[in-house]
């Protein structure tokens, strides 16, 4: 399992720091000076257990279903596993339920991975579950463009693609 994290954080993708930015930049350097993703050891986050969700106002669409695959085998390649959840979790989480759903999910899950934008429950559950929130995949097509474009020797998009994803998966848990 990865090194328990100081504090919970949540990184949007969408709305990157420059700081962020930076360190996911040293990360995708530190993967290509070790071979790319294909070198990166499988079991680089063997043991952590990832939520996959849909953000809010996300239609159910060819690009949606691309990007979930690509999460979903990128994190696979790095050995850890991933649970679907169901992109409702924001209306089970009412302000009722926040406090039981966010110990479940800090139970179950390592962190979570929001494609698009989480909204505000999903950002108060990960927040109280003590968990790392990953969100803005799909909403910052631009954002991981630009990242992938520190991958110059790789001519294949979809490769590049998932090395930043990793990177990211690998910045918020390792």
């Amino acid at each position: 399992m990865p090194r328990p994290l100081l504090r919970p954080h949540c990184l949007d993708l969408a709305n990157l720091s420059a700081s962020e930015a930076d360190a996911l930049a040293l990360t995708i350097g530190q993967l290509l000076a070790g071979g790319g993703p294909s070198a990166i050891s499988v079991l680089a986050l063997q043991g952590c257990n990832l939520g996959l969700l849909c953000g809010t106002g996300q239609a159910h669409d060819n690009a949606l279903a691309h990007d979930i695959a690509l999460v979903h085998s990128s994190a696979l390649a790095l050995g850890a596993r991933v649970a679907c959840l169901s992109p409702d979790l924001a209306l089970l989480a009412g302000p009722m339920n926040l406090q039981p759903t966010a110990h479940v999910i800090g139970r179950l899950y390592d962190a979570l991975v929001c494609i698009g934008s989480a909204g505000e429950w999903v950002r108060r559950i990960g927040e109280v579950a003590g968990v790392p929130l990953i969100e803005g995949l799909a909403a910052a097509p631009g954002t991981l463009l630009r990242l992938a474009d520190l991958a110059p020797g790789w001519p294949d998009n979809q490769a590049r693609r998932r090395l930043v994803v990793q990177a990211v998966l690998l910045h918020a848990l390792a």
